[in-house]
């Protein structure tokens, strides 16, 4: 592999990694966007008896609604994230860009790439 492939190789990785990082935090944003309103919505300003309990579980609405299923819903789209679009990329594969010199620590090489 040359250096220009290698590079290549690096910066797909780079890009890669972030639509899987953006796909993460747009799925945290909207749990978050959803879980908030909704449980605000069900649940404040509601007396005792006016609080509702689905399928008769004991969990009032708000907590059903806006906890229990949002947190369901990104289990599953976290499982087909995790097993059908993030990939596994061993870093061992991709060599440095410039051969280690004589004398470079683990350290000095990751820094200068």
């Amino acid at each position: 592999m040359s250096q220009r492939d290698s590079y290549r190789e690096r910066w797909r990785r780079y890009r890669r990694s972030l639509v899987e990082m953006w796909l993460v935090l747009g799925l945290w944003a909207a749990a978050g966007l959803y879980a908030v309103p909704v449980s605000f919505w069900l649940g404040h300003g509601k007396r005792p008896e006016e609080i509702t309990y689905p399928f008769g579980l004991g969990i009032p609405d708000w907590a059903f609604w806006g906890v229990f299923v949002p947190w369901a819903v990104c289990n599953v789209i976290t499982l087909v994230l995790c097993f059908g679009v993030i990939e596994d990329v061993p870093l061992s594969e991709v060599r440095p860009v410039r051969p280690p010199k004589q004398g470079d620590s683990h350290r000095d090489q990751h820094s200068a790439s």
